[in-house]
Formats: C-alpha cells, structure tokens, sequence
C-alpha cells in the first residue's frame, strides 16, 4: 500500500524522533537513492536508541504484548464500521493467542539478556519494538522493500538476528494500533486490515545461497534481492567481524581475520544464524564466497533439514572485469590494489566446483550482463515458485 505524499509517513518518523523539522517539511522532495539514505539513517539511530533505551514515560496498561493486542483487536470489534471485518478480527484474535505461546521461550531469553524493557503500553516489552513500529509504518504509508532496507541496515549493525521471531508478531500489534486510529475512515480501516493480514499470513520461507568470489557482484545482487523478495541478508564479511569483536570481549584467544579456524567459526555461526531464521519463516539470503563445497553444504543442510527450498546462485564475472571492479574499488576507499587483487586470484584459484547434488540447486548468473538485477529477482521466483504479489 502506497500514497501520493510521503507526509503521513514522515509525520511518523517525526513523532519517534528519528528526522528532524527540516526533514519532515521536505518529505515528498526525496527521490529513491534519499530514501534509501533515510533509511539508513533511521536504523543508525535506532542502534544507538539500542546501547541507551528511552523508557516509557507513562505506566504500561498491560503486562505483556498478546494482551495488549488482545485489547485492541476487542476496541475495535466494538467499532461500527469495524462489522464488516468481524471474521478478519476473529482470525487476528486465535493468531495473537496462538502466536504468542510459541514466542514464549524467545522473550524469556531475550529478557534474560537483558533486552526486554517497557514500552508503549507494554510492560514487558522488548528493546526491538520501536523499530518495529517505525517498519510497520514504512510499509504501510509506503513500500515493504523500504521497511527491508531499514531491518537490513540495523541487523548489519548489531546482529540481533533474533528479534525476527518476535518482528512480526509485533507489527500486528502496531497496524492494529493504527487501524483503530483510522477506524472512522471504513476504507482506510479495511487497508489497515488487509495490510495485517498480509503481515502474519502463513508463508513458506526458503534459501538463497550466494556465492562467489570478490567483485563478482553478491552484495549488490542480494542486496537488490533482500528488498524485491522481503529476506533477511546474512552476510560473511560483517558476520566474520563481528564474532572477532566478540572474541576480544570474551577475552578469548586472538585470531587473524582470515585465517582456517575464523573462517570456520564464521560459516559456523552463519549455519545457526541460517537455521533460526527459517524457523521463524524468514528468507534467508546468503552473502559469502563459499569458495569449498563444505560450507556451501553447512549452510545448505540448514534448509533441507526443515524441508525447505533451496537456491545456490553462483555470480560470476570473467577474470578481466573482475579484476578492473576490484582495482576501482579498491582506489575508491584507498585500499591496496594489489592485496586485493592477491586475494581475487587466491579465491579463484581455490574455488571448488559445484558437484551434482548442488547443481540441484544452481543458478548462474553473469553479473556483467544488462538488467542482471531484474532477472536475478525472475529467475528465484521461477526457480522457488514465489508469487509476484506483495502488499
């Protein structure tokens, strides 16, 4: 669902403190590339809100979120213009109870890590939710491949991969909110209510194992599939930074950044980051060379474990465009050419090939070829039969 202005999308934004005036009263001058930039922006304070949460000011009505849904789903039956969706509501109401029981665990951990805090209406609730609420907004008042661009971004940053289980649980609850806010408006309401519907129907998540080797394309092609296709990107060189970050907070033994048992530890972690997100029936997209045939079988045992679909898309390039990307990109952030170049050639030359099993799976996509992004996003839909339709 979209609109014309952005101004009601913005006034959101405004009122979670995250643009300034200036932003708010220039909100239908910004072109795809600036919002994209806003989105980043907000995850980064988002982050930063995470190290310093602002607490509810007023006492929370409701000591945990299905209660809380509970009400509203309740306020709202109540509403004349809300019998036509009586049905709808009773459905929302058995998968708020439903739901909730399964979440159980989750928000135990999570409050044991520290992570749950009052919020809202809500006493027990949890450090993620007012990012949820802004994302709820995002893809109501404009497009979901935003709202995506926004999780992208501030799961990068702080690798709560976690919080999936509870994401759309939560943005349940805040459509709800803004469909009893619009409750006067029976067309607005009946949008409100199609929009939570698409939001916690049942879908079937899937697999989509990037590889290749540097400059061959796979952050910019995950990336461009992250936001047509709505997963969530797990990317290796992010993931292998952060757990030796981690190490050095543990006070465990230093490892070099590239060495054997950092890269096993990576493909490791990534495996059970894999295996989390689909459970909670997220589309996992896989960002990393992949270059041996073990790790490309790591992460893909982690979808066919659970019966789900896989995707292997290998990037390619040939050598010679490879190496002028990697030249270019290297001058652009004043790294070492040359080391660059050491590291593509090493790659190739200790890729294994893909062996019949995995060629189940494969898809080959030339990333030098026109439109690559466009038939990258075609051929995962043929290949794992994924409806066109989005909200």
């Amino acid at each position: 669902m979209s609109q014309m202005s952005r101004n009601a999308l913005f006034q959101s934004f405004y009122r979670h403190g995250v643009i300034d005036e200036e932003t708010l009263k220039n909100a239908d001058t910004f072109d795809q590339a600036g919002m994209i930039d806003l989105c980043h922006h907000i995850a980064d304070v988002m982050l930063t809100r995470r190290s310093t949460p602002v607490q509810s000011e007023d006492s929370p009505s409701y000591q945990r979120l299905d209660q809380a849904m509970v009400a509203v789903i309740d306020r709202l039956r109540a509403h004349p213009n809300a019998q036509p969706h009586l049905d709808e509501l009773d459905q929302i109401s058995f998968y708020a109870e439903e739901a909730f029981a399964r979440m159980v665990p989750t928000l135990e951990k999570r409050c044991q890590q520290g992570l749950c805090i009052p919020v809202g209406e809500v006493e027990e609730g949890d450090i993620c939710l007012e990012l949820v609420a802004i994302c709820c907004d995002i893809l109501i008042l404009d497009s979901l491949s935003h709202a995506n661009e926004v999780v992208d971004r501030y799961l990068e940053g702080c690798g709560d991969f976690g919080m999936m289980r509870l994401f759309d649980y939560a943005a349940v609850y805040y459509a709800l909110l803004r469909a009893e806010a619009a409750a006067e408006d029976p067309q607005a309401l009946q949008q409100f209510i199609e929009a939570i519907i698409y939001i916690y129907e049942f879908r079937i998540p899937y697999l989509l194992l990037g590889v290749g080797v540097i400059g061959s394309g796979k952050s910019r092609f995950t990336r461009s599939a992250m936001r047509e296709l709505a997963g969530i990107r797990v990317r290796s060189n992010v993931e292998r930074r952060r757990l030796l970050d981690q190490r050095k907070v543990q006070g465990l033994p230093e490892l070099e950044l590239h060495s054997d048992e950092m890269t096993e530890l990576t493909y490791q972690h990534m495996a059970r980051v894999t295996g989390d997100l689909l459970e909670a029936s997220y589309p996992v997209y896989i960002d990393a060379t992949c270059l041996k045939r073990s790790q490309r079988s790591l992460l893909r045992d982690q979808a066919q474990y659970r019966g789900l679909a896989v995707a292997m898309v290998h990037f390619m390039a040939d050598r010679e465009t490879l190496e002028e990307r990697i030249e270019r990109r290297s001058k652009k952030q004043d790294q070492d050419t040359d080391h660059a170049l050491a590291i593509l050639h090493s790659q190739l030359t200790n890729f294994e090939p893909f062996e019949a099993d995995e060629k189940i799976h494969l898809i080959q996509l030339d990333t030098s070829e026109d439109q690559a992004n466009e038939t990258l996003v075609g051929m995962i839909r043929e290949h794992l039969r994924i409806s066109n339709n989005q909200f």
